[in-house]
């Protein structure tokens, strides 16, 4: 999905989520940053980390990805939806299942880093076709630096 295009009189439009299923286009011109006329305060690690953690116990931090960006490959947008959809189930469980090639690993490996950054595991178990089983475990390699280990072997 395209997060930029450009509108009918050649301006830059953005696509801007409210919520799920609530979006829209809107010109570059009417947007402004998110408390623009507050004062800038610079602060330490120590009192950097307190605040975080104030919020992040406030639950201020739910929809925030934090392994974004944390492997080495290209992600498309559409491809943290399957993490998104995961984090707000209440059992956290979620069956991928898509076309050929359109990143069922890298949805599966978001999903893996999202897990392990927000709560330290000791063991993950990878369910995958057998035929796949071996491109799973190089890409979770070289992807996420994540090496699996094939129980069949």
């Amino acid at each position: 999905m395209r997060m930029r295009r450009i509108g009918a009189n050649g301006d830059s439009e953005y696509m801007v989520y409210y919520g799920a299923g609530d979006e829209q286009w809107i010109s570059e011109h009417a947007l402004s940053a998110a408390g623009e006329a507050l004062p800038i305060r610079v602060v330490g690690r120590p009192e950097l980390m307190r605040n975080l953690a104030l919020v992040k116990m406030r639950g201020g931090f739910d929809d925030v990805l934090y392994s974004y960006l944390a492997s080495r490959t290209h992600v498309e947008p559409y491809q943290f939806r399957p993490a998104a959809k995961f984090l707000d189930s209440a059992n956290h469980r979620l069956l991928i299942a898509d076309e050929v090639g359109l990143g069922k690993t890298i949805e599966a490996g978001i999903i893996f880093l999202e897990m392990k950054a927000r709560n330290p595991m000791k063991r993950v178990l990878v369910v995958c076709p057998s035929r796949l089983r071996d491109k799973w475990i190089s890409e979770f390699r070289s992807r996420f630096n994540e090496p699996l280990r094939d129980l069949n072997r």
